[in-house]
């Protein structure tokens, strides 16, 4: 049921947004543009978000609470309990934050029991969980003990798992250890004891098992040797803040908690942005020379392409040009990065007051849009546009080897003998049946097939063999491809998620054209790939749809693209493989051509009815079936009225 709600929401949020992008003044446009429709999608049809006010922990009297914030922004809080007041006592730590990860919003739970003798370590247990609404999805157990040297070591887990989990890498640390070397740990809420030899313990990350070194945190202690401001490095060159607060305070923080969440992977610091926008100036160069490619192939090779696709292209251009002088100008006159940073994002703002229809999807479909209208998460524009400019040369790439490798060149020729030479008409073509097929099966409340392809088999990649010829250099040479045909299975979806299908091509060569994706129901994953971002939802799934679509249709050895959907997913299928279909394929098309000349059009090979109309009181004039068979470059299609 949750599922079905998630995937009403997304769906109905995209209804939302091509409402809100018609019939609306500029101004109105770009707030409606920088809405997010995943971002709506969240607020629609799901229940709340559980709360990340916690919970203070039974057993323990002395209770300190804690917001958590980065970068000035709060995503959660945290409490730390003590058993005492001594040097020896049981110390516990619970944090709960708030984030997303693609459209999908995530809790964060750490919680950490440990056991200090004389202000020190001795043993402790960490537990790590995601969840997604009412969804377990990642859960981890971290254990340390005392060895027999009297060595604080870790004997079970790897707390790192939670954030290679969210495709982010832990911070690093100055802490050097040897195997020998005798280690004094403690936790970093804690102010250290002064020890007769004077040497400074290590501090155990509660937010990643590593350790750290006094000089990694960035503190200011409290009287009572508690922190009262607390900054510990997370991952990345990113720090996560404590601020300590009042129990009264921290249960109000639900109000003060971004409405959207933020993703985690797109925060820059001070000490990382000038390496970020350097990094994006080099996405934006090439997004430059990509679109400067691609006018010289259309103008050669596609110039009959809709008029969309040419606005599409030309306004992921203009962005570009648009950046790259901003980033070159900051760059020369060494502005500070915030003026860059709010230069950039109103640079992307006003491009998405154009038409909707004539910006690339997966500017318009960004679940970032909502964040690049607030200037005061402005540390994270610089990644999030990064991937957006990637995302979308990417898309445009496949749309223009689809062009490539699926469509053929139809040059319709008209005459009328009851019509002057010039007049003209109105052509429309529908697509009957195309020889490349998009279907969609039925999986029912079935999960993924078991038999489904994680990775393509190895067999059906193309090994290459050395000869070695005596007295010459080796040559390469490519192995004889006596392989079996493998019998056909479908790729599962969570491996596609994760990147580990980046070429369609063999499967499609092997089972004769033929290639499928099986999105059944499985366990809950994250997913933080190039293809997609989120978790297995449906509004995760319908994401896949397209970029499939769109990564097979464009291998010209695809032909039978198949999609197995849950039953409460089927529709959602069929209507993103039919909006494919129309958008990208052009399976229907209007055209004008005038009487005794040409107008040539791009065509998938299959049947298709073209009717002719007048275009003064829309009158039909005369149908016909044309047939665009396979094989053939260029047709001329001969019509007479």
């Amino acid at each position: 049921m949750m599922d079905r709600r998630n995937s009403q929401s997304f769906l109905m949020s995209l209804s939302i947004l091509a409402l809100c992008a018609c019939g609306e003044t500029q101004n109105k446009a770009v707030k409606a543009a920088l809405q997010g429709p995943g971002l709506v999608a969240m607020a629609i049809g799901n229940p709340p978000l559980e709360s990340p006010v916690v919970a203070a922990p039974s057993g323990f009297k002395n209770l300190t609470f804690y917001r958590v914030t980065i970068q000035g922004i709060n995503i959660g809080s945290a409490v730390i309990g003590r058993s005492g007041s001594d040097k020896s006592q049981d110390v516990s730590l619970s944090l709960k934050m708030i984030h997303r990860l693609g459209y999908a919003p995530l809790l964060s739970t750490i919680s950490f029991s440990g056991r200090q003798e004389n202000g020190a370590l001795i043993a402790g247990k960490q537990n790590f969980s995601i969840r997604h609404y009412e969804s377990p999805i990642f859960e981890d157990v971290a254990e340390w003990s005392k060895d027999s040297s009297d060595n604080l070591k870790l004997i079970q887990g790897q707390p790192e798992n939670h954030l290679q989990s969210l495709g982010l890498r832990s911070a690093n640390s100055r802490a050097k250890q040897t195997e020998n070397a005798k280690n004094r740990y403690i936790l970093p809420f804690f102010e250290p004891l002064k020890t007769s030899d004077k040497t400074e313990p290590l501090v155990l990350n509660p937010l990643s098992g590593k350790s750290l070194t006094l000089k990694d945190l960035s503190v200011r202690y409290s009287p009572d040797g508690l922190a009262e401001e607390l900054q510990i490095p997370w991952f990345d060159s990113l720090s996560l803040q404590f601020v300590r607060d009042t129990q009264d305070n921290i249960e109000k923080l639900p109000s003060q908690i971004p409405q959207t969440p933020l993703e985690l992977a797109w925060f820059s610091t001070p000490a990382s942005i000038q390496d970020d926008l350097k990094n994006l100036h080099g996405t934006v160069l090439a997004g430059n020379s990509f679109s400067r490619n691609s006018e010289k192939q259309i103008r050669k090779e596609f110039p009959q392409l809709p008029y969309l696709f040419h606005r599409k292209l030309f306004n992921f251009n203009k962005l570009c040009e648009r950046l790259s002088a901003e980033l070159s100008s900051g760059f020369v006159k060494k502005k500070t990065p915030e003026q860059t940073l709010i230069q950039i994002g109103w640079i992307v703002r006003n491009i998405m007051s154009e038409d909707h229809r004539e910006l690339p999807r997966s500017l318009v479909n960004s679940p970032e849009l909502e964040v690049l209208s607030d200037d005061s998460k402005k540390w994270q524009w610089t990644k999030i546009i990064s991937n957006m400019l990637s995302q979308t040369q990417e898309e445009l790439s496949q749309v223009l080897a689809i062009e490539d490798s699926q469509k053929v060149n139809v040059a319709v020729r008209m005459a009328a003998r009851n019509m002057a030479r010039g007049s003209v008409v109105k052509g429309m073509l529908r697509s009957g049946r195309l020889i490349m097929k998009h279907q969609v099966e039925s999986a029912g409340t079935q999960a993924l097939y078991t038999t489904s392809l994680v990775q393509v088999p190895t067999n059906l990649l193309n090994p290459i063999g050395v000869a070695m010829n005596s007295g010459s250099a080796a040559k390469l040479q490519a192995a004889p491809q006596n392989i079996a045909k493998l019998p056909f299975e479908f790729i599962n979806g969570q491996a596609f998620a994760k990147g580990r299908f980046p070429n369609l091509s063999p499967l499609c060569e092997n089972f004769n054209g033929r290639v499928g994706l099986d999105l059944g129901h499985s366990r809950n994953d994250l997913f933080s790939s190039s293809i997609v971002r989120g978790v297995w939802d449906e509004s995760t799934r319908v994401q896949l749809i397209r970029q499939f679509a769109r990564r097979a249709s464009a291998n010209s050895s695809c032909r039978d693209i198949v999609l197995r959907a849950p039953g409460d997913l089927t529709t959602a299928a069929k209507s993103e493989l039919e909006s494919f279909r129309r958008d990208i394929l052009q399976t229907e098309m209007e055209f004008q051509i005038s009487v005794g000349s040409n107008r040539t059009v791009r065509l998938v090979p299959g049947s298709y009815e073209l009717v002719l109309s007048s275009l003064v009181n829309g009158n039909i004039l005369g149908k016909r079936e044309i047939i665009i068979p396979q094989g053939h470059e260029n047709l001329v299609l001969n019509l007479q009225l």
